[in-house]
């Protein structure tokens, strides 16, 4: 047991070469091992582009959404505004139509017929 190991030349370069095919087969399953991977992990980039690209639409979409909701509601509030005032002058052509059919029947009321030409003035100096 106590015998020495001889190595010829011949033999250490065997040896050589056995580590350099193993190191070179080692690398070889490396390389396939992240290559798999690699492509394991290509549709997760591609996803995160896309859901990253949908987000950012996302995004667009609810600031217009914003915007047009603002501008509607500055309408709204033009077009409420307006049928107060619309609802008012209706209603002072109406009491105005009213005095003049009772005026046209028995000729009197001059005094209602004043006060309503006075609202009629108002109605007409706020505009």
């Amino acid at each position: 047991m106590n015998d020495p190991i001889m190595l010829s030349p011949h033999d250490i370069w065997n040896i050589f070469l056995g580590i350099c095919g193993g190191i070179v087969a080692v690398s070889a399953a490396l390389a396939v091992i992240i290559k798999v991977i690699g492509r394991f992990k290509e549709p997760d980039k591609k996803q995160d582009e896309r859901i990253t690209r949908l987000e950012e639409e996302v995004k667009g979409i609810h600031t217009r959404l914003d915007d047009g909701d603002k501008h509607f509601k500055r309408h709204d509030d033009a077009l409420q505004s307006f049928e107060i005032s619309m609802k008012r002058r209706d209603k002072i052509m109406i009491e105005s139509l009213q005095v003049l059919i009772e005026h046209s029947i028995d000729g009197n009321n001059i005094e209602v017929m004043k006060e309503q030409k006075h609202k009629i003035d108002e109605y007409l100096l706020e505009k």
